[in-house]
């Protein structure tokens, strides 16, 4: 009687165990590979004329993997510097077809099987040639940093180039790597040049994007230069002993020199 009871017993974890395979299956072949348009890399970039059609393919590495698919776009918010992606309903298959495509836009597919998920990227491009070809600080090529004083007038340019330029816009923008991150548009700069009085170093960027979404970006690199000079007064030294008595009183006295003493 004690040995059925223990048979019994066996039988019903090997129940229970086959029970839970069907709920949660397990298979010794679980893990894919995915890649973007059959290159073998997980971000393709894609070149299309305007109104063109293209498909995007996210091939998924074996054929048989059991996955699903969930494909979604990226939105650019250039007057705030953001972006976010959004679903893109109903595209469930490992395949997104685009027709007429008037904007350059990057999309994603993430491919999920019960373990784990996958992202593929892929950059569609309306090749209009954009790029800037000119950058000057106060009509010379940027080359580095530029050192100015405190209340300089300087002048930022930028030309920009394309196959059509109809709709190119212009945004400057400030940006400072100081604790936080910080990407802030300039109003009123909306042209190739813009104009500024510098007061605290920042990097400027000067960003071009023309009708069909491209963008060309240009970084001004600008670092306050006050000229701060401390020497002796009577000496007209950064460095001076002065002899002393023990116990007795020496006399110091400095000559401070900068393009701004306030503060």
């Amino acid at each position: 009687m004690q040995k059925r009871k223990h048979l019994a017993f066996i039988l019903s974890v090997i129940l229970c165990f086959d029970l839970l395979c069907g709920l949660f299956p397990v298979s010794a072949n679980d893990s894919f590979t995915v890649s973007a348009n059959d290159t073998g890399n997980q971000h393709v970039t894609v070149y299309v004329t305007p109104g063109a059609s293209t498909t995007l393919r996210a091939t998924v590495t074996p054929s048989s993997a059991q996955v699903t698919y969930n494909w979604h776009y990226l939105e650019f918010d250039e007057a705030n510097g953001t972006s976010e992606y959004y679903d893109l309903p109903g595209e469930t298959g490992s395949t997104l077809y685009l027709q007429g495509i008037n904007k350059s836009r990057q999309y994603s597919c993430e491919v999920s099987d019960y373990y784990s998920t996958q992202t593929v990227d892929f950059s569609v491009t309306i090749n209009n040639g954009l790029q800037i070809t000119e950058a000057t600080i106060n009509g010379a090529a940027v080359q580095g940093t530029y050192s100015a004083a405190p209340g300089e007038a300087v002048t930022l340019y930028a030309k920009a180039e394309a196959n059509d330029t109809d709709g190119m816009t212009y945004r400057w923008y400030k940006n400072t790597y100081s604790g936080n991150y910080e990407h802030t548009l300039i109003p009123g700069l909306d042209g190739p040049q813009a104009n500024i009085t510098v007061n605290e170093s920042y990097e400027y960027e000067c960003c071009v994007t023309d009708k069909y979404s491209n963008t060309s970006k240009r970084y001004f690199n600008i670092k306050i230069e006050n000229h701060l000079k401390v020497k002796d007064k009577a000496e007209s030294s950064s460095y001076i002993e002065r002899d002393a008595a023990p116990g007795g009183d020496a006399l110091l006295e400095v000559l401070i020199s900068a393009d701004d003493l306030s503060g």
